[in-house]
């Protein structure tokens, strides 16, 4: 993995961005993105990566006569990998342009793909935290929706249907 400066630019991603000038944010979500396609890529599943073209997805993946848009959600923690931790979607990017989600833990040690749900299973099953709320140790800065990673599919479930092209 490289460092942070080679992914940021130097600027805010959005305003979640809390990492400094925005290098951060930008470096954690391109590693997460860079390890599922890299797993695309070892499973011979031909991808498009969209993120640098400012699209509400980040692959698409052809399956049939069908685009599957998917969004990978990357967070940085401090601490190593639990399936007690939470997969984080901000509300104002529920009506975004996807159809799954791909949750990637990344810490010191490196990134780790916790899990994926669809779009639609996601919203119908998360608990919706408001901006302000207090979620265990964590306030909470706007408005989202959170899982739990045990309560997501496997990553070899999403794979597997995606070979089925």
């Amino acid at each position: 993995m490289s460092n942070d400066d080679e992914f940021g630019t130097g600027k805010p991603y959005n305003h979640m961005t809390i990492l400094r000038e925005g290098s951060g944010g930008q470096y954690t979500g391109h590693v997460g993105e860079r390890i599922f396609c890299d797993l695309l890529a070892a499973n011979q599943i031909t991808y498009l990566h969209r993120a640098g073209d400012k699209e509400q997805h980040d692959v698409v993946v052809r399956v049939g006569d069908r685009n599957v848009k998917i969004d990978v959600k990357a967070k940085k923690r401090n601490v190593k990998s639990s399936t007690d931790h939470d997969g984080h979607v901000t509300f104002d990017q529920k009506d975004y342009d996807a159809d799954v989600y791909v949750f990637v833990h990344v810490d010191d040690s490196g990134p780790e793909i916790m899990g994926w749900m669809s779009k639609p299973k996601f919203w119908d099953d998360c608990r919706i935290v408001d901006a302000g709320e207090k979620d265990g140790p964590f306030v909470e800065r706007a408005k989202a929706g959170k899982i739990k990673y045990s309560q997501m599919r496997p990553i070899n479930e999403l794979i597997d249907g995606l070979s089925a092209a």
